[in-house]
């Protein structure tokens, strides 16, 4: 869980910088000023991938054969249950990154700076908190199914309270809320999801696993504009919320057919 915590950090790092850069040069410059730097960066990035690492003609070696035990991911009822939780839960996840700072700029009326200072909270709480937390819930012993739930649930919360005062504090705790979210359930639902695949199979599972973010992107965005443009911000966030809640619910009775199995701990 620690190590999938640490590639997330270095994403974050990079993610809670580009929003305040990207705010501010559209504040004080122009949009396409915030093309030409992120062309430039993905350059950058690429020319520090090649010759840091240097990378090698693989080297032919015998055929590695593996024995497949266990079902295959789409025949495991438990792992399927797993993958629609992460599929609602992240439907709902993926709106701080497209309606949510459409509510700021149109409900809220904040600048682009101001939400992109939003949006650096996020990814600084990642960076400074989110190791640390992980070492501690694991301390503690929470299972990650356990700590899946308490993600989604920080998460409902989230919208929720959106709802409920107009101040900019407001909106400060939903961001901080949603992040308490990701911090707890993103690392420990990887960590779920290769704890469920059986050996030989862990390509497979967490090929569906990876499938589970792409259906969000894709119906993610669209329904919650389409959600927003007919029932408004406020009925949206509450749509939102209730689904997170049923979530919740279909991962407590994950968790409650998991601890039939003898493997319980490491789930």
């Amino acid at each position: 869980t620690r190590s999938i915590g640490l590639i997330r950090l270095a994403i974050n790092l990079g993610f809670s910088i580009g929003p305040v850069v990207g705010g501010l040069l559209i504040a004080k410059v122009n949009y396409s000023s915030i093309f030409w730097i992120d062309g430039g960066s993905c350059i950058m990035a690429s020319a520090l991938l090649f010759f840091l690492l240097k990378p090698k003609k693989r080297q032919k070696k015998e055929k590695d054969v593996r024995v497949k035990t266990g079902q295959p991911p789409y025949r495991n009822g438990l792992y399927m249950l797993f993958i629609l939780i992460l599929v609602i839960n992240s439907l709902a996840f993926i709106q701080y990154f497209s309606t949510v700072p459409l509510y700021y700029k149109m409900d809220r009326l904040l600048s682009e700076d101001v939400i992109g200072w939003l949006l650096f909270l996020n990814g600084m709480m990642i960076v400074l908190l989110e190791m640390p937390l992980i070492g501690w819930l694991e301390r503690l012993g929470l299972t990650k199914t356990g700590a899946t739930l308490i993600g989604i649930a920080f998460l409902a919360l989230s919208f929720v309270v959106l709802n409920l005062h107009d101040s900019f504090w407001i909106l400060i705790l939903g961001m901080v809320l949603m992040t308490l979210g990701e911090m707890i359930g993103s690392p420990f639902s990887n960590a779920l999801a290769l704890s469920l695949a059986p050996e030989g199979r862990k390509g497979s599972y967490m090929g569906i696993y990876s499938m589970s973010f792409s259906i969000s992107h894709i119906a993610g965005h669209n329904g919650g504009m389409n959600l927003i443009d007919r029932f408004g911000f406020d009925l949206t966030w509450y749509a939102f919320f209730a689904a997170l809640c049923l979530t919740a619910l279909l991962c407590w009775w994950l968790l409650v057919r998991l601890r039939k199995s003898p493997n319980f701990n490491s789930y």
